[in-house]
Formats: C-alpha cells, structure tokens, sequence
C-alpha cells in the first residue's frame, strides 16, 4: 500500500533505522536521528542498487515518485542511474588547476606578480603534485575532499 503524507510525518524515530515502503522500489529511510532520506532500490544487469532519491520535507512524497519514475524510465532504456549520477559529479568536478586559474583571472596584480603566480600554478613542486595526482576539488557537497587539507574558495578578505 503506497505512503501518505500523514503516515510519513507520524514516523518517529527508533532505536535502529527503519523503512516505510511505498512501492516499486521507493523507500522512506528513518534514521535513529530522526532523519527520514528517500532511497530507490533497482536491479539493472542482474545486480542490485540503491540510489538517494533525496531527504523530507526538502523532497516531499509526490517528488519522490517523480524522481523515481525517472529512474525507473533510465533502467527500462538501458540506463543505470548510479552512472549516470557519476557522470553529473565528474562533470561538477573542478580541479585544482582551474580553480587557481580562475582565482588568478579575478586578480588586480603588478605583470611580474602575475607572472610569478602564474608560475606558482604551473612550476611549483606542491603545485605540480596537485595535479600530476588528479585531485579533485568539488564546488558543492562533502562527497570527496582532495587533499588532506580541506580547501576552498577564498571571495573576500574579512577584516
């Protein structure tokens, strides 16, 4: 029997996480924290999968199924959704490089510091294993931090 908003929002949370299910592979996660996180769980190929439909109230019942359906359209043309999201993050991904370069492009500096930053980027030993290592820094989210040290962009000084 599919999920209502009223029976959603009746859930509480208990000692370990529990489902409500609504149908064709959608799942309301309720979490000892009281989190509720909107899971689909697929087959495609022969192999089970789970991908995070979103979080309620941001994600609310009716968007859920949409988005499931969506899904569930992806597998039927011979899509598998977890890919195609990893696609969409590798294309967000920015690296190292391209976020140096942007910064330096924002910059008001003298030809020789530019010049000399613009070395930073390329020469420079710290720099230059940024790179050669394929790091990745993401604009959004805390999926991946690139390097032990969490970086990220620097808009203004605060006095």
């Amino acid at each position: 029997m599919p999920l209502t908003e009223s029976q959603i929002r009746a859930a509480k949370p208990r000692e370990k996480p529990y489902k409500l299910t609504d149908g064709q592979g959608l799942v309301l996660l309720v979490s000892p924290t009281g989190a509720r996180l909107w899971r689909l769980r697929y087959t495609f190929a022969g192999r089970e999968g789970m991908i995070s439909v979103g979080t309620y109230p941001a994600t609310s019942l009716k968007e859920a199924r949409e988005r499931r359906d969506v899904a569930r359209k992806q597998i039927e043309a011979g899509l598998n959704p977890s890919s195609i999201r990893a696609e969409a993050r590798q294309q967000r991904e920015v690296t190292f490089e391209a976020i140096a370069k942007e910064w330096l492009a924002r910059q008001t500096f003298t030809e020789k510091t530019r010049t000399k930053a613009e070395w930073m980027i390329k020469e420079s030993p710290w720099v230059a294993m940024m790179l050669s290592s394929n790091y990745a820094l993401y604009r959004t989210g805390h999926d991946k931090v690139a390097s032990p040290w969490p970086l990220c962009r620097v808009e203004r000084r605060v006095p």
